[in-house]
């Protein structure tokens, strides 16, 4: 003690220094134990079951169905997808004005009415019309 001081510093720079001592021991440790390959994780026996215990058990079927039908599918795709890019080469690109969905009818010539009305007049009134009285020519 100096002047009525208390000196700290010798007993916080050796607590540091075991803390120092006590982390590098455990660094190396650590590193040991991670630098050793891993070891595999194994399957418990318990999950293969050989004796019936009177269950259906559809799962290996079920992938193994599933497998087979995702397999034919791609297989499909793959053929469709050939045919497809065939058929776009072949086809050569036609302009959307000569598309056969639309075609539009021909134009009606206008009607006359005026000449309508005239022929159904003369129709009518030659129906109904009486024959004019002729007549009769004397024989002399």
């Amino acid at each position: 003690m100096i002047s009525g001081r208390l000196n700290l510093r010798e007993q916080i720079d050796k607590k540091r220094k075991e803390l120092q001592a006590e982390r590098k021991s455990y660094e190396k440790k650590y590193l040991v134990r991670y630098k050793q390959p891993k070891a595999s994780i194994k399957k418990s026996s318990n999950l293969k079951h050989d004796d019936d215990l009177g269950r259906l058990n559809f799962r290996k079927h079920a992938v193994t169905k599933r497998r087979e039908y995702l397999a034919e599918r791609k297989e499909y795709e793959k053929e469709y997808l050939a045919r497809y890019n065939k058929q776009q080469k072949a086809k050569p690109k036609k302009k959307a004005a000569s598309s056969n969905l639309y075609k539009p009818e021909e134009p009606k010539p206008k009607r006359d009415m005026k000449k309508e009305r005239t022929e159904y007049e003369k129709k009518y009134l030659a129906r109904y019309k009486q024959p004019k009285a002729k007549p009769e020519k004397k024989n002399n």
